[in-house]
């Protein structure tokens, strides 16, 4: 009698333990399909619906088991490391204080690493005098399979047939220029906040960017991104006609005033039981009907 209490005993702590074991894996995939939910909520409003990004970004939904509030940056409102002219890569590097001669180092290194577009390395200049040629996305068209964080934002078939996106030319993370000679640490963490690898046209978005990446646009003056700021806070439905007026002419090439199609979704997860989570992700519209948007990276 007594090894069979002691038996039953066991079992009953074997079996409370396993309970308890599958409370917490409930309560982890509850908390993993709200931060997904959230994710695909705002990348529907984004992707298909065209909601801009500021009337998504901090509006709290409520879902079955908590609420979501989602926080969206416009990859297209940073300088992009495999499209951008190399002008304004140059400016975006002096406007962390790296010095000139430093800087100029550092884009070449970043031209070099993007490849030759068509099999030949181009003769870029990055001196501020000159007129480095533009170095234009493969094709300019969004994914057509499942993407990941290692492959373009572009593909050559967007037909939605299921191919998976060629493998990005260039660099594949804005972690890659803290591997170049020059780039200290101080400067990666300024960085980090005005480059990426997910604005394929390479056009810096006027009405999402900030003020401190304005800045790095060529003959940019403070007379000039005064009288953008202002344009663009207006509200007004010709904000992006004002704000490009304010500019002049003769930054045209390096802007445009359309968000996307890349974001960064920042998912905040509170949950009924009080729990809180987050997750980020990099979403990216596509043409495909089958397939409206991808998921380009995930980390939680």
């Amino acid at each position: 009698m007594v090894m069979l209490t002691g038996l039953l005993a066991a079992g009953s702590i074997l079996v409370r333990s396993a309970l308890g074991t599958a409370r917490v894996e409930d309560a982890d995939i509850a908390s993993s399909g709200l931060l997904l939910s959230g994710i695909e909520i705002a990348a529907y409003q984004l992707a298909v619906l065209r909601i801009r990004p500021e009337l998504v970004n901090g509006r709290r939904i409520r879902l079955t088991g908590g609420g979501v509030t989602p926080h969206v940056t416009d990859e297209a409102g940073k300088v992009d490391l495999n499209a951008a002219d190399p002008k304004l890569l140059l400016g975006v590097l002096t406007g962390v204080d790296m010095d000139q001669a430093t800087a100029t180092a550092v884009v070449t290194r970043i031209v070099e690493l993007r490849g030759p577009p068509n099999g030949s390395i181009p003769e870029i200049s990055v001196q501020p005098t000159g007129q480095p040629p533009v170095s234009p996305p493969e094709n300019g068209r969004p994914p057509a399979g499942v993407a990941t964080a290692s492959e373009s934002v572009q593909s050559s078939d967007d037909s939605g047939n299921g191919k998976a996106p060629r493998k990005r030319r260039g660099l594949q993370s804005v972690e890659d220029v803290g591997d170049i000679e020059g780039v200290r640490r101080e400067d990666m963490r300024l960085l980090r906040r005005r480059l990426t690898i997910y604005n394929p046209d390479g056009r810096l978005n006027i009405l999402t960017a900030d003020p401190d990446v304005l800045q790095s646009l060529p003959g940019m003056t403070k007379l000039k991104l005064e009288q953008l700021l202002a344009a663009r806070e207006s509200g007004s439905e010709d904000a992006a006609r004002d704000a490009q007026a304010a500019l002049g002419g003769d930054l045209a090439s390096f802007i445009k005033a359309l968000p996307g199609p890349a974001y960064t979704v920042r998912i905040d997860a509170d949950e009924t039981s009080g729990r809180k989570k987050s997750a980020e992700a990099v979403i990216t519209a596509s043409k495909s009907p089958n397939q409206p948007y991808y998921i380009l990276d995930w980390r939680e």
